[in-house]
């Protein structure tokens, strides 16, 4: 994640300890129960980054944002959308201390990737028919996540094999996946 400072300087966060840094030296004060869940929001959306890969979905649902002692504290959690077996969730706790000033971050992960695309378009061709099969298998699977990946392919592929992408494809969108 990069962020570009008001001065046009560009500082390069990778992990959540720098995210944290930079929360620490640039949130503002959370003066409210609001300010405190919108800052919890914001360290989920952006500590999502440095989990996703392309092949998930978070969602922040309203729900699982909740205060306490009056907004002190604040706890909120991310899940992934169970798609082409990917689960779990990212959850964090923020607390504040009296003036609002962010005192610490607890965040807890457990994000598990589902199928990802490696070879399965190319082998929808495969000789062998379960080859083929487990290839189809695992595409349906991954759905519309894996339009980019068989764009790609199908912009490189045989005649013969782009009209088994484009079948594949029309099974995805006809079947809702």
């Amino acid at each position: 994640m990069f962020v570009v400072h008001p001065d046009g300087k560009i500082e390069h966060l990778t992990d959540i300890k720098e995210l944290e840094k930079f929360f620490r030296a640039n949130l503002l004060a959370a003066k409210n129960e609001g300010a405190a869940k919108d800052a919890a929001k914001t360290w989920l959306k952006l500590t999502e980054t440095f989990k996703q890969d392309g092949f998930f979905k978070f969602d922040i649902p309203e729900k699982e944002v909740k205060a306490e002692d009056d907004g002190k504290r604040v706890s909120g959690k991310s899940v992934v959308q169970p798609t082409g077996g990917n689960k779990g969730e990212i959850a964090v706790t923020l607390t504040f201390d009296d003036s609002g000033k962010l005192a610490k971050v607890e965040e807890r992960s457990k994000v598990l990737a589902g199928i990802r695309p490696r070879c399965q378009a190319t082998k929808l061709l495969d000789a062998d028919p379960i080859v083929r099969a487990m290839a189809e298998q695992d595409i349906l699977v991954m759905g519309r996540a894996a339009k980019e990946y068989l764009d790609e392919q199908r912009a490189k592929a045989s005649p013969e094999l782009r009209k088994a992408i484009d079948h594949i494809w029309r099974r995805i969108v006809d079947e809702g996946r």
